[in-house]
Order: structure tokens, then sequence, then C-alpha cells
């Protein structure tokens, strides 16, 4: 479909904006795009009421749109339109699914750079140096993997931009001067960025919110450590990153959680 504002998709993909559309066939005057009634034609189907909304990576790239078309209501022959708490339930799953799409994105990109690097492989003198090489770009894909949702966590938090690469540095110093072996200082350095991955999960109002938290809504924050806890898990690497997660506040949220209960 071409991104052009003549049509609902292509209006918002070009935009950004978000439309609330109570009736196709009753679009205001003077807007540009128009409805394709084609679908209804052909099949005998009434579209009637849509929210339309972008998918938006965490640097604010549309890389979808999303058109949820005639509410369902129990026993009503009529769909409704959507109302605007409906709306603003679905808005915010707009950057989740646009950073997942972000994401496999990258894994296509990945997936196209080792397969060029096994085709230089194979032509190295030693198998020696093919695993050599292997484990070092595969390491290199790993960085590039992990990093995105990282940086997806903090997006909310401008004044924190380089906050993951210095806990990422501090981890890696604190580590070498307690001694830790080179493996543990290495997987700690990239496990560390991923402390605030849980932060998604949370209300984007409450992480933009200027002044002091109420106490429901600290609450609601200290769940970032449980919602990065429950994402880590599933991944093959790196190990240590769920636990990292779930315990990096520590007694900081427990004497919070004790303090108002």
């Amino acid at each position: 479909m071409p991104i052009n504002k003549a049509s609902i998709a292509g209006y918002v993909a070009d935009t950004g904006e978000t439309l609330a559309i109570d009736d196709f066939y009753r679009l205001p005057s003077g807007v540009p795009y128009r409805f394709n009634d084609s679908f209804d034609i052909a099949y005998g189907y009434r579209s009637r009421s849509m929210p339309c909304f972008p998918l938006t990576t965490y640097n604010e790239c549309v890389v979808g749109v999303v058109q949820l078309i005639n509410r369902r209501r129990p026993g009503g022959r009529k769909p409704p339109p959507f109302t605007p708490a409906q709306r603003e339930l679905i808005l915010p799953f707009n950057q989740i699914v646009g950073s997942a799409i972000e994401r496999a994105l990258m894994f296509e990109r990945i997936v196209g750079k080792n397969a060029k690097l096994c085709e230089r492989n194979r032509a190295l003198d030693t198998q020696r140096a093919q695993i050599a090489t292997l484990r070092n770009e595969t390491e290199d894909a790993f960085k590039l993997t992990i990093n995105p949702p990282a940086r997806a966590a903090e997006i909310h938090d401008e004044d924190t931009a380089n906050h993951i690469q210095r806990t990422n540095e501090y981890s890696f110093v604190l580590a070498r001067r307690i001694g830790m072996p080179d493996a543990f200082r290495d997987e700690i350095r990239y496990s560390a960025q991923l402390h605030d991955v849980g932060k998604m999960s949370v209300n984007t109002a409450l992480l933009k919110k200027p002044g002091a938290l109420e106490p429901h809504e600290r609450d609601e924050i200290i769940q970032h450590s449980d919602h990065g806890h429950q994402i880590l898990p599933h991944s093959d690497r790196p190990p240590m990153a769920a636990e990292i997660a779930q315990s990096h506040h520590g007694e900081r949220d427990e004497v919070w959680r004790a303090c108002h209960a």
C-alpha cells in the first residue's frame, strides 16, 4: 500500500498521527483521506468504527500501522464506536510492538551478516582460525541484539541517556577491582545494561511524571524489577541478566514498601 495521505493507513503512516473513526461512511468533510469500500462490497461486510495508530520505534520512526475495525459488544447488532478509554488502553502498545518489529529487523540484518561471515570463514586456512572468527562475530551479534531492548527501557528518561553505558562500565570496573575472572567481568558488563528492561511494562505517564510520586505510583515503578526478571529468563543469554534485573534496587525498594505498607 503506498504511503500517502489518500488512504487512512497511508495518512497515519505518513503523519504519525492517530485517527479515531466512528463511521467510515461518514468521514468529516475536508479530510485528505478516503475509505476504500471494495472489501465491504466484495464480501458483504459493513466496516464502521476504527482506531488507527502507527507502530513506532524508540526513536519515533514509523514501521507499521494498526487498524482495529468494528468494536464488538455482546448482544449488540451494530458495532459501536471505540470509547476514548479504550483508545487510551490500546495506544501504549504502539511502541512495544514497534520495538519488537525493530528488533526482528535487526535480527534479520544480523542473520544476513552472519551468512556473509560464514562464507568468509570457509576460506580461512585452519579450523582454529574459523572457530575464533565465528566466536568473535557471534559476540558482536549478541551485543547488537541486547542493546535495543536496553535502550528502549530508557527511552522515556532523557536525563539518563548514558545511564546504561555507565552501568556497564561501573559493573566491569567493580568486578575487576574485587578480582573476578575475565569471563565474569565481560558477562556482567553486558548483562548490566538490561537491568531496567522491565520499564517497558511500566505506565509511560509515570516515567515522565515531573515531581514527586504518590506511594501507589512509586509501587508501580518498583515493579519494573519483577517485570524485567519475568522477561529475561526466556533469553538464552546472558544468564545473570535476570538476577540483576530483579535485584538491582535491593534493600532500597524493600524499605520503601515497609514504610508505606
